[in-house]
Formats: structure tokens, C-alpha cells, sequence
């Protein structure tokens, strides 16, 4: 693979027709803005909307006020950046903002009748935190607003969600090997030039995380919690699963670790079941969730890059010694960007404007 098409934006497939389909038809006639679209995320998203069929001009893309005017890549397509103002006509606003602009924009958008699908954690806790495979129906009419989970939430439950529906959780435990593209854009280019240091034999300086990332693998870099011992990122896994699932917060725990890899996180999974199925009956399961392709041993970061659907390898089941019942173990990759974080705020602008327009259907027949 080449670096240009690993880098946000690129003009390359992400989409398979069976997801792509849903999610075009509810974008039919609609207008997208992309609120933060010069950032990581933010390009995937337009570039996304690009393979989906949506129109130049039912998408807008904005940036801040400096950028305005800037043209940018996604896609093969030329964009301009346009001012905030542009984006109060638009049908539905994806967020790929940082926590604090999110919090001023949302509800802005909504006093404006935009419909908002946060990425960031601005609203995790208020607003329907939801994965469209795995609980779509947080979602409840009349909603305005709705979040996506943290990129690593995400991916993982996605492995997960086979088993989560068939079988019975005891309790959840993962350790993460996250990607750069998590620390956005600039954390992606100071990986390559530091890398490009490192094999010319020149001295490396850390450029935008803590440490060195070339070549380098250390805990998650978020505020450490020195009374728990957990990083932030450690802790929204644990509580967003949580509130996701329904879960208790205790019986979830994370382990986060930065490697250096451009893009596509990947997460070791162990799952406490009461029930004993055969590992086959688990394959089946996760499986047979759209999104999700199992590898059959082949599991790599690299291929799960630039895709839309998380990659699952290596399930294994064995007896709970301890408990009873049994341990699922399985390794899970998926391309941080994308499913972690703009696909999934796609998805979730479709079913907003899908409960919308149900709404509206709802209420002329009422009226009629």
C-alpha cells in the first residue's frame, strides 16, 4: 500500500455495496455539512459522502475561520471550505470537532433545526451514545442530536456484537493498540518524519504526542488517573461500554497502549461468558454482523486500513477455570477513521434523518 493512499482523504474505495446501500438512500436529496472537514476524520467523512453518491453541492464542507476559502482534496473531489453560516441550511451537520467546539456547535445546529451527529465526547453522556449494529434503537423520535462512541468503544464492541446478542457477558476486559491517526493528522505526519529520522540515522524529537512514536510502543497518552491507575481513554472505554450495553462500569476494563502505525486500531479482546459454545458457534456469531469479515488467521492492521468493515481473527473459547462458563478470547482491527469515527457519524446522520422524516410523515397524517 502507499503512504498517499493510507493518508485521509485518498481517493479509494472504503465501502462495500451492502453497507454502502442503506445509508446512500436515507442521503438521497439531503444536505451534509462536515463541520471540521480539514482535519482527519473530517476529510474520511467527505470522502465517504463522495463514494456514497451525495452531490458537491448538498455537501458543505467548514473549517475555522483561517481556512476559509482553502481548497482541499477528498476523493478525487476539489472542495472549498466555506464559513459556519453556510452550514444552518444544511439537513444534518456531522461534527469531527474537538470536544469543546462540539459543545458550542450542537446546539447552535439544533436552535437552527441542523440535525448533529457528534464525534466527539462532547455529548456522550447526554445525548444517545450509538453503534447502528448494535443499538439502534437509543435512538428515540423527536431526537435532535446523537454521539458516536470513542473510536476504540467502537471498534471493539463491533467484534463484539455477535457474541453481546446471543450470549450471556459476565465481563469485559480488552488491551488496545492504537493507532496515531487517533491523536489526529499531525500526530500521522510527525509518525512518518520521525520514522524517516530514525532509518536515515538522524536523532528523532518527540513532534506532537509525548514520546517518540517511530518505532516506539507506549500507554495511551490521555491524563493519568493516579487514584485508579486508569489513562482518560481507559476510562471512556469502560464507561461507554457501559452505557452502551447496559453493563455494570466494574465489569469492564481496558488497557490502551500507542504503537506506530498510521491508522486502524487493534484490540485483544477477553470475554467472560456463563455459556460454553464451541468456537465455531462464536465465529458464526460475530460473523454474521454486517460490517464485520472475519480473516480466518490472515488478521492485519494494514488490511483493515481504509475499510469500513472491522476485521476478526483468532476467536478462541475456553473453559473459566475460576467462574464456569467460559473465556472468549479474540483479536479485533478496524481502521480508526473510518468505522471509529466517520462511518459510524455517518451512519448515525442516516438514521437521524430517517427518524426525522418519520416524524414529519407522522404528524401530516395526523393533521390530515
Amino acid at each position: 500500500m502507499k503512504l498517499s493512499e493510507i493518508m485521509p482523504g485518498a481517493d479509494r474505495t472504503r465501502l462495500t455495496a451492502a453497507l454502502a446501500a442503506p445509508v446512500r438512500k436515507a442521503l438521497a436529496n439531503k444536505t451534509i455539512a462536515i463541520i471540521g472537514a480539514t482535519g482527519a476524520v473530517g476529510l474520511e467523512a467527505l470522502a465517504l459522502l463522495v463514494e456514497l453518491g451525495v452531490t458537491p453541492h448538498r455537501i458543505v464542507p467548514v473549517g475555522s475561520v483561517r481556512s476559509e476559502g482553502r481548497a482541499i482534496q477528498a476523493a478525487g473531489q476539489t472542495f472549498q471550505i466555506r464559513s459556519l453560516e453556510h452550514a444552518c441550511d444544511a439537513d444534518v451537520a456531522i461534527l469531527a470537532t474537538p470536544a469543546d467546539a462540539s459543545r458550542s456547535l450542537g446546539p447552535l445546529f439544533q436552535e437552527a433545526g441542523v440535525l448533529v451527529s457528534d464525534n466527539s465526547s462532547a455529548f456522550r453522556h447526554e445525548a444517545p451514545l450509538v453503534i447502528p449494529e448494535i443499538n439502534p434503537d437509543a435512538i428515540s423520535k423527536g431526537a435532535r442530536i446523537v454521539s458516536t462512541p470513542n473510536c476504540t468503544t467502537t471498534i471493539a464492541l463491533m467484534g463484539l456484537a455477535g457474541v453481546l446478542r446471543e450470549l450471556t457477558v459476565d465481563a469485559i476486559d480488552i488491551v488496545s493498540y492504537q493507532a496515531v491517526s487517533g491523536a489526529g493528522i499531525r500526530a500521522m505526519h510527525a509518525l512518518i518524519d520521525e520514522s524517516r529520522e530514525v532509518v536515515s540515522d538522524r536523532h528523532s524529537e518527540p513532534r506532537w504526542l509525548l514520546h517518540d512514536v517511530a518505532f516506539n510502543v507506549f500507554p495511551h497518552e490521555s491524563d493519568l488517573d493516579p487514584a485508579t491507575g486508569q489513562c482518560r481513554e481507559e476510562r471512556k472505554f469502560a464507561l461507554e461500554t457501559s452505557r452502551l450495553l447496559q453493563y455494570p462500569p466494574r465489569c469492564i476494563t481496558a488497557t490502551c497502549l500507542r504503537v506506530p502505525v498510521l491508522r486502524a486500531h487493534t484490540v485483544v479482546a477477553g470475554v467472560s461468558l456463563r455459556d460454553c459454545p464451541t468456537t465455531n458457534e462464536v465465529a458464526g456469531m460475530i460473523g454474521g454482523v454486517r460490517g464485520v469479515r472475519l480473516a480466518d488467521g490472515t488478521l492485519n492492521s494494514s488490511e483493515a486500513t481504509g475499510s469500513c468493515e472491522v476485521h476478526v481473527d483468532r476467536i478462541r473459547v475456553d473453559p473459566n477455570p475460576v467462574h464456569g462458563g467460559s473465556v472468549m478470547r479474540v483479536i479485533i482491527s478496524g481502521d480508526q477513521l473510518l468505522k471509529g469515527a466517520a462511518w459510524n457519524a455517518i451512519q448515525n446522520a442516516a438514521m437521524l434523518l430517517e427518524m426525522s422524516t418519520q416524524v414529519q410523515q407522522s404528524a401530516q397524517t395526523h393533521n390530515c
